[in-house]
Parts: C-alpha cells; sequence; structure tokens
C-alpha cells in the first residue's frame, strides 16, 4: 500500500518540478520598464524614426503623441499591450500603458503582466537600441 502511494506521489510530482518553457512563459513576472540612453547626439526627428522603426520590425503599430511621445501597440491573437514611449535627446522611457487578457495586475506597487508580454517589450527595447546605433 505505501509503496503504491509513493509511486503514485512520484508520478504527480515529478511532471510539476520539470516545466516546460511554454508554462513557464505563461507566469506573470514583474514589468520592464526601461530606460535607454540615445548613443550620440541627434534630432528628435531620427530618433522619432529610430522607435518607429524598431516598433514596424515587430508589427507594433506606432501612434505619434506629440513631440517625444509615441504610444506603441501590438495585437496578439486576443491579446493587446500598449506601451508608452516618451524621448528625449538624451533618453527613451518605455512604460506599460494598457493591455487586455495578458494577467496584468499590480501588487504592493509592482505591477506584473504574462510573461510572453514582457518578453515583446525586451524586444522592441533591444530593436530600438540597434535602430538608434545606427542612426548615429
Amino acid at each position: 500500500m505505501i509503496k503504491k502511494f509513493i509511486i503514485l506521489l512520484m508520478v504527480m510530482l515529478v511532471p510539476m518540478l520539470s516545466v516546460s518553457p511554454a508554462v513557464q512563459a505563461a507566469r506573470v513576472v514583474p514589468i520592464s520598464q526601461p530606460d535607454i540612453e540615445v548613443p550620440c547626439k541627434m534630432s528628435h526627428k531620427k530618433i522619432n524614426k529610430a522607435i518607429r522603426r524598431a516598433l514596424a520590425d515587430k508589427g507594433w503599430a506606432a501612434i505619434n503623441k506629440g513631440k517625444g511621445h509615441i504610444v506603441g501597440r501590438i495585437y496578439v491573437r486576443r491579446h493587446m499591450l500598449a506601451v508608452d514611449v516618451t524621448y528625449d535627446s538624451e533618453l527613451v522611457k518605455i512604460r506599460y500603458k494598457d493591455s487586455e487578457n495578458l494577467k496584468y495586475r499590480k501588487r504592493d506597487g509592482v505591477e506584473y503582466i504574462h510573461g510572453r508580454a514582457d518578453g515583446w517589450i525586451r524586444t522592441i527595447v533591444g530593436l530600438m537600441n540597434f535602430h538608434l546605433s545606427n542612426a548615429c
């Protein structure tokens, strides 16, 4: 009887210990909201163009909201993520704006979101760094 219980316990616990990457990505994580240094002196127009290119590279819509402000928005199946991108001649800031079906929540002053959505943000950060560097 005890042997059957141990075998049953092992059958139930082992799969839980080896969680696949797909399941791990479904977890909520703190939202990446990085600041990106503009790598060289350039005009607002060049910075705007580099940001818009980075967003477009991954299918994000870029909506100009005024000088130094762009809203980036992406729809993936039934999910939506929007970020505020503000910039000046020295710094680009990316901040969470809104989402749908991405498990957003705020707890103890920390904002959390689905792990894949945070990956989308990190991807556009890398692309913004790339396009800003190429614009120098």
